[in-house]
């Protein structure tokens, strides 16, 4: 059962004032007080990507169309160089029209020539012909199309891996990289045909001799902690482009960027909870070509190759012919195509006003399997938000391959709607069944230095479960003694639960940001009145504090019921104040960004929009960066990103050296390693730094800064 308490009586003076009308209208107008409290949720900032973030194009990107007129009534048109060699061939005559209606006669040629002197221009121009040749018949013969494009393929692997062309072979030559578009387009044009025809399957085998091809490819995985089971569809990344995310991470090479679906029900249901539906990974498909290795290129048999994935995430490169083979991936677009559905992007509004059903969706998520070896950072949003509102900073610093090798990111997913106390204790609770199930006592040093990031309402969460209640929580709410309450079990045993805890030992590091310690303006009498109407709870919530209620009357210090997330937002909130005069746990370090937006204004003045800069400051962290952003976007400006990336590095170090993480009490000396550039206090009208500072706590009016600082104004035009 669930509880919710300690709901402070509303002012509805400033209700009758805004509205005009009495306050009790609201209480017959639940339908416009959903209304108005969207209205001020879209004020406060969601912290969420509503707009799609990945589109199906037209038709697949693909840049050799057009730089061979492939589509072009006035095409096809070789390249320069293998127009050169067709005139050296005395094959260019008419060459547009003979590759539309003769093109094994041009082939045939190059062959001939090829054979009688081997070069690496000709391979390149019979590579280039055969591609021409399938483009031009992809949209009326499709398996004579699919063979052109595998004959290109096999010419392309011979361009850059044949071994008797390795004293020639310039990788500065733009004809090199050339070939490695060729491979790259041929194979995915190829791996469409083995789609359609159902035989692209991981696990599986391709054969193509439906379209007069010897080769057969067996499809094998590499380097994936996920199972040769757990691989659902495929698509193509050429076939979406992004549109919500302003940083596309890729690298160049050989292979096909894909997006790979993972298979729903392939892991133990203990395991399957901590993944969403339909999630997707980035992968790199890589043909390679045995019998090129093997010298048998003239066999009569089937010609056996391996078409091999790669997790681009793992792997940026691969072994091949005594080199280092340099991989093409995308590994943005796999993540806006998971995220780029109606239910996502709809779970903030779920989770604020149908608590009931976003229960059902809560826990921790993974986009990646658990690894035992790798540093779990788990990403809390805010109120009316999901963990979408992480995209732009995951996206940012899953590019990076040292994180991508020391941290695996998990996101809270919660129902915003309900007291920010509740989802408290549930995470701690997601975070003891994570480690029941993936726990080793053989290997805990990843999940003992666990860190915590959380945005607004997020970072209140993951300061509380850092810390120990004693019972200072429940005296704040409670007159009575916990000993002395009566009730059912379930009740007694979820006061227990939320009020009486210990900080969860695992957590070596806290980052908040734009969290309102001391509570939020907008989480005043109107704002609570509106959300207890609009909120909907589980029926047995509030049944279980009725029931409470009745046998103890008294049992709350303010009148009883139901609180919602807004009740607990209020500034004169007991928790908040508890929470917020708690001191740093021994062994956990913790940093802070504040978001302002006002210029020429002191920072004891200031607000990011939503919550204001004494709120969100903190005297007792390792570091606090100001930035200048709003509440919905303090999270996500660039040098808040810098700022976790850093700190990230910073913990890395930490856990390399086995320092102990001891925190400085209040006031005290900081580990100078801990922290960027410190100033003293200040007023914004005079703020050092580009677009942020860190500043070390010590006041907010006595400080000016000097040339010595090394800062500029960040509020100059």
């Amino acid at each position: 059962m669930e509880l919710h308490g300690v709901v402070r009586r509303p002012r509805f003076k400033d209700v009758s004032r805004l509205q005009g009308r009495k306050p009790d209208a609201w209480t017959r107008a639940p339908q416009a007080a959903l209304v108005v409290l969207a209205t001020l949720m879209a004020v406060m900032g969601s912290g969420c990507a509503s707009a799609p973030l990945a589109s199906l194009r037209p038709v697949p990107h693909n840049p050799l169309a057009e730089t061979f007129q492939i589509k072009s009534w006035s095409g096809p048109k070789p390249s320069e160089r293998t127009m050169l060699v067709l005139r050296r061939t005395s094959l260019d005559e008419r060459v547009w029209r003979r590759l539309d209606t003769k093109p094994d006669e041009i082939l045939a040629g190059l062959t001939q020539a090829y054979e009688a002197a081997p070069n690496l221009e000709t391979v390149y121009a019979l590579a280039e012909i055969n591609y021409i040749a399938a483009g031009r018949r992809e949209d009326d013969d499709e398996r004579r199309s699919t063979r052109y494009y595998l004959q290109c393929l096999e010419r392309c692997y011979q361009y850059l891996f044949d071994p008797q062309f390795d004293t020639v072979r310039n990788p500065y030559d733009p004809q090199f990289r050339g070939a490695c578009d060729l491979y790259n387009s041929a194979l995915e044009r190829s791996l469409r045909f083995a789609r359609k025809e159902g035989m692209f399957k991981s696990g599986g085998r391709v054969s193509f001799a439906a379209v007069g091809s010897k080769l057969q490819l067996d499809i094998v995985p590499k380097g994936f902690d996920w199972g040769p089971e757990s691989f659902g569809e495929f698509e193509f990344v050429s076939d979406y482009q992004l549109k919500g995310l302003e940083n596309r991470y890729q690298t160049h090479g050989l292979g096909v960027p894909l997006i790979a679906v993972r298979k729903r029900g392939t892991a133990r249901p203990d395991v399957e909870r901590h993944y969403a539906r339909n999630l997707s990974f980035p992968v790199t498909a890589f043909l390679r070509l045995n019998h090129w290795e093997q010298g048998d290129q003239k066999s009569s048999g089937p010609l056996n190759g391996q078409l091999e994935l790669y997790d681009p995430l793992e792997a940026t490169d691969i072994p091949l012919a005594g080199l280092r083979v340099p991989l093409e991936s995308d590994i943005t677009t796999p993540l806006a195509y998971f995220l780029d559905t109606k239910q996502v992007r709809q779970l903030d509004l779920m989770g604020l006003f149908h608590v009931d059903k976003a229960r059902k969706l809560a826990g921790l998520y993974m986009v990646q399997p658990y690894h035992p070896d790798k540093i779990p950072v788990v990403m809390i949003h805010g109120l009316y938000s999901s963990p979408m509102t992480w995209l732009e900073a995951f996206n940012d610093l899953r590019s990076n391959p040292e994180f991508r090798d020391r941290y695996q990111f998990w996101f809270y997913l919660y129902p915003t709607g309900q007291p920010f106390w509740q989802s408290a204790a549930d995470l701690r609770e997601y975070i003891a069944s994570v480690q029941q199930t993936f726990g080793t006592p053989e290997r805990p040093m990843a999940m003992s230095n666990m860190v915590l990031v959380g945005h607004s309402m997020g970072g209140l969460i993951a300061r509380m479960v850092t810390q120990d209640s004693g019972d200072r929580y429940w005296q704040a709410v409670s007159k009575t003694p916990f000993q002395q309450v009566k009730g059912d079990q379930d009740s007694i045993n979820e006061i227990q639960r939320v009020y009486f805890f210990q900080h969860i030992p695992t957590v070596s590091r806290v980052i908040t940001m734009g969290s309102p310690f001391r509570g939020s303006d907008y989480a005043n009498g109107f704002t609570q009145k509106i959300a207890r109407n609009a909120i909907s709870f589980p029926k047995r919530t509030a049944e279980g504090t009725a029931r409470l209620l009745t046998m103890n009357p008294d049992l709350f210090r303010d009148s009883g019921g139901t609180a919602t997330s807004l009740d607990s937002l209020d500034p004169d909130s007991p928790i908040l104040r508890v929470l917020a005069e708690t001191p740093p746990t021994t062994g956990v370090r913790y940093h802070n960004v504040v978001g302002i937006t006002k210029k020429d204004v002191p920072l004891s003045e200031n607000t990011d929009g939503v919550v204001t800069y004494p709120s969100a400051h903190r005297e007792d962290v390792e570091s606090e960066l100001i930035v200048r952003a709003d509440h919905v976007h303090v999270h996500r400006h660039p040098l808040a990103v810098n700022e976790l990336s850093r700190i990230l590095k910073l913990h890395l170090q930490t856990v390399d050296a086995g320092r102990p993480n001891q925190v400085m009490p209040a006031g005290g000396a900081r580990d100078a390693s801990a922290k960027g550039p410190v100033i003293k206090g200040g007023t914004l009208n005079s703020l050092p730094g580009s677009e942020a500072i860190y500043r070390d706590g010590t006041g907010l009016d006595d400080w000016r800064p000097s040339e010595s600082d090394g800062f500029e104004n960040p509020f100059q035009e």
